[in-house]
């Protein structure tokens, strides 16, 4: 089993540093707005905060699992066409195999209202990346792997994003690991495996929202490219449904790699939960993954303006 781990160990950190893995990717990325570009920080108004957990291939042995953890909180609204600020927290584990990955960062955002209900976000978040392997899933004593230190810290780690937003659409461009660190401790002493690097990963979104003529049924299609400019690009569209802004089913297809089905709730202005799942369609692995999702606005959402409910559709008013 130690063997198993350690193999399929080096497999991910093989394709971690290559491109997918350096950075978590979740079915239902529009309830992480800000794992996907911190210019989203502070959007809604009231405080935030969001949770979610990823099982990718399970059944696989050691398989990956990814969870974060955010909160952010807008402040210095003052009026419509006044600019505000948004502050927040972000915490990321990326698991696989005997390495781990965690993301710890800050992130702030400047909101700017425009002509025509649109608003002008930019944010950028800066944070530290701690790349680790688990002691359990392999003998500590073998002088091959005793040279590594148990865990190097990457710091800084800067991410900068744009968002531009109406009550109707929203397009998205962000640059994660923009700072294009070596995977070193902090003197460069240190290093896990070879020298390498966090390379920049961009991202491009767009989504669109429709209502039905009798406001029951909201559909809100979007799509989401991410490229670490090196590789070819990948891409994933999406397609939401809700009823009355309380129920919602979506489906979404990731090139070349899995169809994933979502269903999420929404409860009394303050409570989303969204769950998904998985259906590989990828030629390296047949594994399926599950995810869950949670989101809490403690005060509610401002009854004032409605497209600052968290009860709306996600990616556009949370």
């Amino acid at each position: 089993m130690k063997i198993t781990a350690i193999l399929f160990g080096l497999l991910l950190m093989h394709c971690c540093y290559g491109f997918a893995q350096q950075t978590s990717q979740y079915t239902q990325y529009m309830l992480n707005g800000m794992g996907i570009n911190p210019a989203y920080t502070g959007e809604g108004g009231p405080l935030e905060i969001m949770a979610g957990k990823r099982f990718q291939w399970v059944g696989f042995p050691n398989a990956p699992v990814s969870q974060f953890a955010s909160a952010q909180k807008a402040f210095g609204k003052r009026g419509f066409y006044h600019g505000w600020h948004g502050v927040g927290a972000y915490v990321e584990s990326d698991e696989g195999g005997m390495f781990s990955t965690k993301l710890i960062s800050l992130t702030y955002a400047y909101h700017q209202r425009l002509a025509k209900d649109y608003t002008l976000s930019v944010g950028v978040s800066v944070g530290m990346t701690i790349l680790a392997m688990d002691g359990v899933l392999y003998d500590p004593t073998d002088p091959a792997l005793a040279i590594y230190p148990p865990s190097v810290i990457v710091f800084p780690v800067i991410s900068p994003g744009i968002r531009l937003k109406s009550k109707k659409l929203y397009f998205d461009l962000s640059a994660k690991q923009a700072s294009d660190n070596q995977t070193v401790s902090l003197d460069g002493t240190k290093v896990l495996g070879t020298k390498t690097r966090l390379s920049p990963v961009i991202f491009f979104g767009f989504g669109r929202k429709y209502v039905s003529a009798d406001y029951a049924w909201t559909f809100t299609p979007s799509v989401l490219v991410r490229s670490s400019l090196t590789f070819i690009p990948t891409a994933e569209a999406n397609f939401l449904v809700y009823y009355h802004r309380m129920i919602g089913a979506g489906i979404t297809y990731r090139d070349r790699d899995a169809v994933a089905f979502m269903l999420q709730f929404r409860f009394r202005n303050k409570v989303v939960m969204g769950f998904g799942y998985e259906y590989s369609i990828s030629k390296v692995t047949a594994a399926n993954s599950r995810e869950a999702m949670f989101g809490f606005t403690p005060n509610g959402a401002p009854d004032h303006n409605p497209a600052e409910r968290i009860a709306q559709c996600p990616g556009f008013d949370m």
